[in-house]
C-alpha cells in the first residue's frame, strides 16, 4: 500500500532521456511527484508542471501500453514522510522553472568547454544552480522533504533525477513498487 509522502518517478523518454543520460548518476525517470493518499482505487498526487505545483491522479501516468511508475519510499520518520506533500501548499501557483534547465544545460557546456572535451557530468558538479520560488518537479519533491526537517537530496546540490539514483544508491530512497501497464 502507498502512502502519503512517496515519491512517483515516470519514466524519461524523448529529450528528457538523453539529457539524463549525460548526467551521473544515470537516471532512467525523469518527471517526480508526491502521493497525497488513495482515493477510490488510484492516488492523489502533487507534481510540479508548467502550471506549477497540481493536484492529479497516479493513473494519468497510466494511460498507454508500456508506461510504467517507480515508486519510492524516503527512510525517515513516517509521522515527517506523511507531512511532505502538504509542505508544498505555498507552491501551488508559483509557476514552473524553466530557466533551471537552461542553468543546468549552460553550467554542463562550461564545464566541457573548460575541460574540452565531452563527458557525462556527476549530478555534484553542477555549481550554478540556484533556489528558485518555482520549482521543477525533482526540486519540489525536495522542498517538501526539506521542509518537514528530512532532507532525502544534498540541499548543496541539484535535486535531478541523478540525485534521486543516488539517495537510492546510499539507502536514503528505496523503490517499494513498481507498476507497468500491459495490454
Amino acid at each position: 500500500m502507498l502512502e502519503s509522502g512517496d515519491i512517483f518517478r515516470v519514466p524519461a523518454s524523448g529529450l528528457g532521456k538523453k539529457m539524463s543520460q549525460m548526467v551521473l548518476p544515470i537516471s532512467e525517470y525523469y518527471h517526480f511527484g508526491l502521493i497525497c493518499g488513495a482515493f477510490e482505487d488510484d492516488y492523489i498526487i502533487l507534481e510540479s508542471t508548467p502550471k506549477g505545483v497540481n493536484v492529479g491522479m497516479l493513473s494519468w501516468y497510466l494511460n498507454k501500453p508500456g508506461d510504467g511508475i517507480s515508486v519510492l519510499r524516503a527512510d525517515v520518520d513516517k509521522d515527517l514522510r506523511q507531512a511532505a506533500p502538504f509542505a508544498l501548499i505555498p507552491y501551488a501557483r508559483s509557476g514552473y522553472g524553466y530557466w533551471q534547465f537552461g542553468k543546468l544545460i549552460w553550467d554542463g557546456i562550461k564545464i566541457w568547454l573548460r575541460e574540452r572535451r565531452i563527458r557525462k557530468i556527476h549530478y555534484t558538479e553542477f555549481r550554478d544552480f540556484l533556489d528558485s520560488d518555482s520549482p521543477i518537479c525533482t526540486r519540489a519533491v525536495e522542498i517538501a522533504y526539506l521542509a518537514v526537517g528530512a532532507p532525502i537530496i544534498d540541499p548543496n546540490y541539484p535535486a535531478i533525477p541523478a540525485a534521486f539514483e543516488d539517495a537510492i544508491n546510499k539507502g536514503i530512497l528505496k523503490e517499494i513498487y513498481y507498476i507497468k501497464w500491459e495490454e
